[in-house]
């Protein structure tokens, strides 16, 4: 059992095995937060029938995301005596976020502008995908509409800096350097989104919003721009 116990102390101290530790979480994470949002809205569903399934789910989902995001925080800073809100960077950004964000913001466009391009170019089929999602959105009715702002454009964005941003970047960065975890990070918030350009808008979006909060110490700066971009693409989508 000693032996053991060394071994598994030795496995969590070193960087490789700090990285596997954190990433099974991040997956188990996902898993469970899917997994509750899916119980609490069940309910409903067998009431309603799924005709509102995606609904509930999109606004359930961020939610759980972000009462999970708090609650394993807790229990890892309470055993480390750590304030839990410092730990998710829930505090005053420095003040050179007043610059370094809109100029982020100015090269992940560049980069993604420069992207896209390629992928249009490699697999213009990859760089259409978002038109079936265009189709869905501007059909949808008004108070559907209300929701999404709601869900995607404010609570959303804030669950996901909190998770991704906040907590796993503060893990990762325990054992290794800050911007191998910021690339750790941008990569795991590009896989979560799924599709191909999506994921690549993604990855390019969370080095930035990585950087932000790297350099404003504090989430609230990439919740903010976040919340803009998923308005703007919820906008865009609308009037596509």
């Amino acid at each position: 059992m000693k032996e053991v116990r060394i071994t598994w102390d030795k496995f969590k101290s070193s960087r490789v095995g700090w990285v596997i530790l954190v990433t099974t979480f991040a997956i188990g994470f996902g898993l469970l937060a899917s997994l509750v949002a899916g119980i609490l809205i069940l309910p409903w569903l067998l009431n309603e029938g799924s005709k509102y399934s995606d609904e509930l789910l999109s606004s359930a989902f961020p939610l759980v995301i972000l009462g999970l995001a708090i609650l394993f925080t807790k229990l890892f800073t309470n055993k480390r005596g750590i304030k839990w809100q410092k730990f998710l960077k829930w505090k005053k950004p420095k003040k050179n976020a007043l610059w370094i964000t809109p100029l982020a913001l100015l090269v992940y466009l560049i980069v993604l502008i420069i992207s896209m391009v390629v992928l249009q170019v490699l697999s213009p089929s990859l760089a259409g995908q978002e038109q079936e999602v265009a189709k869905t959105v501007s059909s949808s009715a008004n108070w559907q509409l209300v929701l999404m702002v709601v869900s995607v454009g404010i609570i959303t964005p804030i669950a996901e800096e909190t998770l991704f941003r906040g907590l796993l970047l503060s893990l990762y960065s325990r054992k290794l350097k800050i911007i191998t975890s910021i690339i750790i990070v941008a990569i795991l918030f590009g896989l979560a989104h799924g599709q191909v350009n999506v994921g690549i808008d993604t990855f390019f979006f969370g080095l930035t919003l990585g950087f932000v909060t790297w350099q404003t110490e504090s989430i609230y700066p990439a919740v903010l721009l976040h919340m803009l971009k998923n308005c703007l693409a919820i906008i865009v989508l609308t009037h596509s």
